[in-house]
């Protein structure tokens, strides 16, 4: 896990922001659990964009069992700026 936290470290906006526009024009608004990112209108599931971000941070793919969704992916999305909503 140790690991897996250095590589979130490398993540940046734009790589949320390249996810998201990605998520959302693949009509991935839908699913996940309680956290979503709210990006340019859509409502993403927050874990979802965590993984595509984290893909385009470290050209490598994570499972989502490998990481905890809920506040640890908003804590994550928050400290990059994002706006992260539970339903």
């Amino acid at each position: 896990m140790a690991k897996t936290r250095e590589w979130f470290e490398k993540i940046e906006r734009a790589h949320v922001e390249e996810a998201c526009r990605a998520l959302a024009k693949a009509g991935s608004a839908g699913g996940g659990g309680s956290y979503f990112v709210r990006f340019e209108g859509h409502d993403l599931p927050a874990k979802r964009v965590l993984r595509e971000a984290y893909h385009r941070a470290n050209q490598s793919q994570i499972d989502a069992k490998e990481f905890s969704g809920g506040q640890y992916t908003a804590r994550i999305l928050q400290k990059l700026g994002f706006e992260v909503i539970v339903r």
